[in-house]
């Protein structure tokens, strides 16, 4: 099902692609409420969507997830499972993956970005709004969705459900403030299919021609999330933290991920650095505790976790080992 949009709230297609639009009853937590009742009175979800910047490209996706703890998500890139022990990570383009243990916080790391966020409901999680807004109903292709408008806790951040009549959310567009600009992103499902996941969907089976990562080669793109942890990690081995803050919607932050972290010439500052990773929308406290109101920003601190030098945004790969390279 391709994102057909009325207006504003409809992404930007013209009226004349809507067959039909009139007022929705009901208000929008009942909505919301009834799309998490929906996931998380399932037994099991199979499902295949899109998820894009707003007039970017497109990332495949296709997932599974089953009661109480089992997941699979499967990109163009990348395939995660986690069979209720363990959760492997396997890199489609380096032909690479390795294993950690399973547990509940690894599960809701792995929703907690925005790509996959919106089937956390199935393993529990409430979706949390502030204020929201019933926006209409749409016939488009024989299909009706009701748009709902839902501001999200802290005010940055917009979400655009349309569901369909069975109370799913079909469709989504997230907005988010960055600063003074506003990045959009789409999520457009293919199906949805609930009770439809089979045991043989979370069981991982290494390619041919796939390799497992040693623990020295982790070691050296190991990332923290938790800033106490890599503390005492810096301390352990006398080095210092680099630690990036961003946001799973930020596109500079997505770029410098794919063009700076990814590469050897980065893991290689393991040896002097210990890597951090600060989702803002997770750590909001240790985000307002360094004063960061701009994503991505990078900071070098101290074993202790006394910033030594900081930059915002992302300039491209040479600017960030300019900053990063010098630090003594």
């Amino acid at each position: 099902m391709e994102v057909k949009p009325v207006k504003k709230w409809l992404l930007g297609v013209p009226a004349a692609a809507i067959v039909a639009f009139a007022v929705a009853q009901g208000s929008g937590t009942q909505y919301i409420q009834s799309f998490v009742k929906a996931l998380s009175s399932a037994d099991s979800i199979v499902a295949e969507y899109t998820y894009q910047p707003l007039n970017g490209a497109r990332t495949n996706y296709s997932v599974a997830f089953a009661k109480p703890n089992k997941l699979r998500i499967d990109s163009d890139f990348q395939l995660i499972v986690a069979d209720g022990t363990k959760v492997t990570y396997y890199d489609k383009k380096a032909k690479t993956y390795y294993s950690d243990e399973q547990s509940n916080a690894s599960i809701a790391q792995l929703l907690s970005d925005d790509k996959f966020g919106i089937w956390a409901p199935f393993f529990g999680k409430n979706i949390e709004t502030g204020a929201t807004k019933v926006l209409g109903v749409r016939k488009s292709r024989g299909v009706t969705l009701t748009g709902v408008e839902a501001q999200m806790p802290g005010g940055a951040k917009t979400v655009t459900f349309y569901f369909s009549e069975d109370g799913l959310a079909r469709q989504a567009e997230f907005a988010f403030k960055n600063g003074a600009n506003v990045e959009r992103y789409l999520f457009d499902s293919k199906s949805i299919q609930i009770g439809a996941a089979t045991e043989a969907l979370f069981a991982f089976r290494a390619p041919q021609d796939a390799r497992e990562l040693s623990a020295e080669e982790r070691m050296s793109d190991k990332w923290f999330t938790n800033l106490e942890e890599a503390k005492k990690a810096a301390k352990a081995s006398n080095r210092l933290i680099f630690t990036d803050f961003f946001a799973t919607w930020c596109g500079p932050c997505k770029a410098l991920e794919a063009e700076v972290f990814t590469t050897d010439r980065f893991k290689a500052l393991s040896k002097k650095f210990v890597f951090l990773k600060i989702d803002v929308d997770l750590q909001p406290d240790v985000m307002k505790a360094y004063g960061v109101t701009a994503m991505p920003t990078q900071m070098i601190l101290n074993a202790d976790g006394g910033v030594l030098k900081k930059t915002v945004g992302y300039g491209g790969p040479e600017a960030f080992y300019s900053f990063i390279e010098g630090v003594e």
